[in-house]
């Protein structure tokens, strides 16, 4: 996910771009020159959701369009990357990768793994307490109770 910020500390989601690329799959050598060529693994990757492979292709064109945007103007574009994900760690090295000739600001949100597995946004859950089994009664009796 990525925010481009106009200097406000106040966000809309029009300033949210979501880019899928996938880029933790398949043959990448190709992302300089032909971006169509990773819409066919997403139409593979996607082919059960009807309709899913056409929205994200736009969702990605839009993205990538703003980018080149951003390059002139120098917003800020805050990218959110947990350090588990593959996809994401790709993607963030792709608009390095993009945005290596401009001068604009990129900063970098590392989001802990917990949110990312639980699929939150904006809180974290803690983790229940561990729980134990005890044979002799079948109770179970919280490792912080004692």
């Amino acid at each position: 996910m990525m925010v481009l910020d106009k200097g406000s500390v106040r966000m809309y989601c029009h300033d949210v771009e979501a880019l899928t690329l996938a880029l933790d799959i398949g043959d990448i050598s190709d992302m300089d020159t032909d971006i169509n060529a990773r819409q066919k693994l997403l139409d593979e990757l996607f082919a059960d959701f009807p309709g899913m492979p056409d929205r994200i292709g736009e969702t990605n064109r839009h993205a990538l369009a703003r980018l080149q945007e951003v390059k002139a103007t120098l917003e800020l574009v805050r990218m959110w990357v947990c350090a588990g994900n593959p996809a994401k760690q790709c993607g963030l090295f792709f608009v390095c990768r993009l945005l290596l000739d401009a001068r604009t600001p990129l900063s970098v949100v590392r989001v802990p793994e917990q949110i990312e597995k639980d699929n939150g946004i904006g809180e974290i859950k803690m983790p229940q307490p561990p729980v134990i089994q005890l044979p002799q009664d079948n109770t179970i009796v919280s490792l912080y109770s004692r």
